[in-house]
């Protein structure tokens, strides 16, 4: 799924490409369009005028030289400065301002004719690089077709494979979801003991990979020592109130047996069922060593003396309020131990909202 993922990635990515390129080419095509037009709606005069203002102007020069020559050789050199020579040379110097008037204009004109020059090549560069730039469009289309086909060939293309995965992590967000839900409302008297007094929890990832039937399974094993204890227990020769309680001892470790196989989240089933396995076990190995203790008791004491099997049922209900406490400090541990496994599958639902 991540190949395909990237795969789709890379071609939605080549599109928006496409996408813009061809934008570019359109407007590139609109600037063309409007300087075509712009050309094409010029008269013909208007065409060769700068043509003919460079020829006139160069005409000009030619005439203005010669002018200035004939001036020069039919102009007397007066004795004394009258009102025809200052005519004269007055003249001389307008002719001159209006011949430098002349250059500058020719001058821009030259200008003029550079910049069109310029503008001619800019629109043709600009022409071949729509030319260009639709082929990179063609080549790029047929990549992308090419892509999409060879996806679709292979299976990764496949658009019920994307709603699967979908379900599956809109599933994965509701199971987080629970989840929270079922850590709110744990009761505070839920409680693990141990020989020590702590138990040992396993890692969040081991957790995860203990599978429904394998809890199952250690429940099943649970349930048949649970029953061989009872049957060592009716052996035993107790009297009625004995038994009875030695019955609903092992009635609540049954009831909260079936609380554990009873879970329906899967995950929360994992936490609590190996907790809960665990404690069931040590509990039972504290239930054996008690009837065998019991055993002990009857053997030594063949006789009626009940007072001696009273006093030994009193032992066990002793430590079992024991462990009950116990298991309330133990408690605190199991709550912070679910909350940092919260934390983490609120970090992984994150991510996955990410992706």
């Amino acid at each position: 799924m991540g190949c395909s993922n990237a795969k789709i990635a890379a071609l939605q990515e080549m599109k928006h490409i496409i996408a813009q390129i061809t934008l570019e080419n359109d407007q590139l095509e609109e600037e063309r369009d409007k300087l075509k037009s712009q050309h094409d709606d010029r008269p013909e005069e208007e065409k060769d005028s700068l043509q003919d203002l460079r020829t006139m102007h160069n005409d000009l020069e030619k005439e203005i030289k010669e002018l200035k020559d004939i001036m020069l050789d039919f102009l007397p050199i007066p004795e004394s400065k009258d009102n025809s020579f200052t005519l004269v040379r007055t003249s001389i110097e307008r002719i001159t301002q209006i011949q430098l008037e002349i250059e500058e204009q020719s001058e821009q004109l030259r200008e003029m004719v550079e910049k069109r020059k310029d503008l001619k090549k800019e629109h043709e560069s600009l022409e071949q690089l729509i030319d260009s730039t639709e082929k990179e469009i063609e080549e790029i289309e047929k990549t992308v077709e090419k892509h999409e086909w060879t996806l679709k060939e292979q299976g990764y293309f496949d658009d019920s494979k994307i709603r699967d995965f979908e379900k599956q992590r809109s599933l994965v967000i509701e199971e987080l979801r629970a989840a929270d839900t079922t850590y709110k409302d744990i009761p505070e008297e839920d409680s693990i003991s141990d020989d020590d007094g702590s138990t040992e929890k396993q890692s969040y990832e081991n957790l995860i990979t203990l599978s429904e039937i394998e809890i199952n399974k250690e429940i099943q094993e649970v349930e048949g020592e649970l029953n061989d204890i009872v049957s060592q227990i009716k052996d035993l020769d107790l009297t009625d109130v004995e038994r009875q309680q030695m019955s609903n001892y092992v009635a609540s470790l049954g009831n909260k047996l079936k609380a554990a196989g009873n879970m329906t989240n899967v995950k929360h089933q994992t936490l609590d069922g190996q907790d809960k396995i665990n404690a069931l076990k040590t509990e039972k190995k504290i239930l054996k060593m008690e009837v065998e203790g019991l055993k002990k008791i009857s053997r030594r004491d063949s006789g009626d003396n009940t007072s001696s099997k009273i006093q030994a049922l009193n032992v066990i209900l002793q430590k079992k309020n024991c462990r009950e406490q116990v298991s309330k400090t133990v408690n605190d541990e199991l709550v912070n131990d679910i909350e940092e496994t919260l934390k983490k599958a609120r970090e992984l639902s994150s991510s996955l909202r990410k992706k």
